[in-house]
């Protein structure tokens, strides 16, 4: 989840905002909300994974909510390309992301080691 969190600061404007839900576990090494725009919420029982996104999604104060997943990435300037399609087609849609397999279980280690969907 940190790459997840650190890929949408890294690539979107100061207006977005990141609201972590660890719904029923505590991250080794633990997450921390070094970014003024990143809150995060530790739910020590599992609640499921609707009942976390109406957490995030009630203390939102956009006009617009995206929810994502813990492995995700995204191309830089997402959050405005997003607002340019709602002028566009307006605010009564869904929107759908384009999704791609990224292989998010093969990113390098810190100690640069590479090995697909195990630990190194």
């Amino acid at each position: 989840m940190a790459k997840t969190i650190q890929d949408v600061l890294q690539n979107s404007g100061e207006q977005t905002k990141v609201r972590a839900i660890l719904n029923g576990y505590v991250p080794n090494p633990p997450l921390t909300a070094k970014d003024p725009r990143v809150t995060l919420i530790y739910n020590p029982q599992a609640v499921g994974q609707g009942a976390a996104s109406n957490q995030a999604a009630k203390i939102a104060k956009g006009k617009y909510v995206m929810k994502i997943d813990a492995h995700c990435a995204f191309d830089k300037g997402f959050d405005v390309g997003m607002l340019q399609a709602f002028k566009e087609v307006g605010d009564d849609v869904t929107m759908a992301p384009l999704m791609r397999n990224l292989h998010a279980f093969d990113w390098v280690c810190p100690d640069g080691h590479r090995r697909y969907q195990d630990p190194s």
